[in-house]
């Protein structure tokens, strides 16, 4: 049985920073960012109402 495995890829984690520790630069930390938030609106009948932090993550790998 011949064939290719592929796994799954997201583009967002080529944004952020990267610390190279060679001169090569396969070696290295990486640094994101990434949050989810929301806006929800009950006709200011609920004192949640407005912006809200959803989820919020610091990521280094």
């Amino acid at each position: 049985m011949t064939g290719n495995i592929t796994a799954q890829y997201a583009s967002e984690y080529e944004s952020g920073n990267k610390i190279k520790l060679n001169e090569q630069g396969d070696k290295y930390i990486h640094f994101l960012l990434a949050g989810q938030a929301f806006f929800q609106d009950y006709e200011g009948n609920n004192q949640n109402d407005g912006f809200s932090v959803k989820r919020a993550r610091f990521i280094a790998y």
